[in-house]
This record gives C-alpha cells, structure tokens and sequence, in this order.
C-alpha cells in the first residue's frame, strides 16, 4: 500500500512546518510527516533522537505471541524521543478526533506520575511544537550557536 501526502518533495523551515497543511490521511501518514520535516532539519547522526518502536499494526495471533514475548506491551507511545541531559518523552500520535485507549491512558498517567515527557499530537505542526519545547528541533544556526561555530 503507497501513502501519498502532500509537500514532501521540498524542504520547509520548522516555522512552516509547525502551520503547514499536509493532507495526510491516516496516523501512518502523520507519522510518516513528522519523521520526513524532524530528519529534513537535523542532522544525520541525531536521527537517533527519535524513532518508533513497532507496538502497533495487525497481527496473526503466531507474531502477537512472538512480539509479546520480546516486550511489546500495549499503550506505549508512537515515537520515543531522548531529549537533552539524559531524558526522555515519548509522543502518542492521533489523526482527526481518535482518542487514546485505556491501555495508553494508563501509559500516559505512568509517564506523567514518573516525570516523563508525554504529548499527544494530531499535527505535524503539533509535534514540531513538541520537539522544540523539549530542545530536539533546532536550527542549523543554533546547532552552529551550540557548538561555537
């Protein structure tokens, strides 16, 4: 199966991304989206950043056994992100008006008791909001400030 969305033929700033229309139809899309703008903008060997982790999709029940016996666990977020000074937040990704399950309910409650970042994000302006709030979204002059260049 192709997603198609729109825009992901040109380079955009993190401003425009933040109020871009993106025509993305589904969560795959957005998520798709956000890597394309979050690895468009920074450099190569910070992709590490973020990343997904393969909880969700279908499965015949001979995978669901096997990928539960590796540690998948329900509820937990769409993208991990390691921020700066040793944290961590993870951002749990809607399209249109889904809500959370109660498996990710809980999960969120767990991150928030225990001082995890936690977002939840419909957007891809929302989730380069939620990158620059945590210091993960920065532009090549403040990498190049960071750095003393």
């Amino acid at each position: 199966m192709r997603v198609v969305y729109k825009n992901l033929q040109r380079r955009i700033d993190w401003n425009e991304a933040r109020s871009f229309e993106w025509g993305v139809g589904s969560e795959d899309a957005l998520q798709q989206a956000i890597i394309h703008v979050y690895r468009s903008y920074t450099p190569q060997e910070e992709w590490f950043r973020v990343f997904h982790v393969a909880n969700g999709g279908k499965r015949n029940s001979f995978e669901a056994m096997k990928f539960k016996r590796m540690g998948v666990i329900a509820g937990v977020s769409d993208l991990v992100c390691l921020l700066p000074n040793g944290k961590v937040g993870f951002i749990e990704l809607k399209f249109g008006n889904n809500g959370l399950s109660p498996a990710q309910v809980s999960f969120r409650d767990f991150c928030q008791k225990n001082g995890y970042k936690w977002a939840l994000c419909r957007s891809v302006g929302e989730a380069v909001n939620t990158f620059k709030d945590w210091g993960i979204a920065r532009t090549k002059y403040e990498r190049e400030k960071e750095n003393g260049s």
